[in-house]
């Protein structure tokens, strides 16, 4: 009997030992630090680069001309012994004389190329009747390259895009110059007018 309650003490003292061992280790599991890395999510996208086309262009003329018709000189002689006048004679031919020059400056502000074409034409005025009038057509860029030279028609030029020049910020510039003279003139005017008109086109 006695055998059979100290083995009842002895089995209950262990379990009571591991009940006890159990829960200290328990204890001990709850009261760690608890950490873990949870990443949040984002995307990467690259903003998009855009340079917008610019066009700014800036046009000046000017004219010089001492271009000058003169109608044949008529002269009409007295005379006295008839007491009339004889018939006009003519000592001078209708002529032209003088030249005319015109210059046109373009400059392109602007961050892409511009292509700027002078041309000539008779003018249509009611006063003049002209039926040759060329114009002999050079350029000049800024950087004072040899000049280009185009006789009786359309004189096209690349003026430089201000992308170009973004060391220094110079415009692209274009000197077209122009010239008249009496030897390329055919007709007549009755008036102060114009005998030709000079055209810019700016174009892409």
């Amino acid at each position: 009997m006695k055998k059979a309650l100290s083995m009842i003490l002895a089995l209950a003292m262990i379990l009571s030992l591991g009940v006890t061992a159990f829960a200290e280790e328990a204890n001990t599991n709850l009261n760690e630090n608890w950490n873990e890395d949870v990443a949040v999510g984002a995307t990467y996208a690259e903003g998009a680069t855009s340079t917008p086309d610019v066009y700014s262009v800036h046009i000046e003329w000017t004219t010089n001309s001492t271009l000058k018709y003169t109608t044949a000189s008529t002269v009409y002689n007295w005379n006295a012994g008839e007491l009339k006048y004889d018939d006009p004679t003519t000592e001078n031919e209708a002529a032209w004389t003088g030249e005319a020059t015109v210059t046109v400056t373009v400059t392109n502000n602007s961050n892409k190329t511009v292509s700027a074409t002078v041309t000539d034409a008779i003018a249509s005025a009611n006063s003049a009747t002209i039926s040759k009038a060329d114009m002999t057509w050079t350029s000049q860029d800024e950087t004072q390259n040899a000049p280009v030279e185009y006789t009786n028609g359309a004189l096209t030029v690349n003026t430089a895009a201000l992308a170009d020049h973004q060391t220094n910020g110079t415009a692209g510039e274009i000197v077209f110059t122009g010239t008249l003279t009496a030897a390329n003139v055919e007709g007549s005017v009755s008036a102060n007018g114009a005998v030709a008109t000079v055209s810019v086109t700016l174009s892409k």
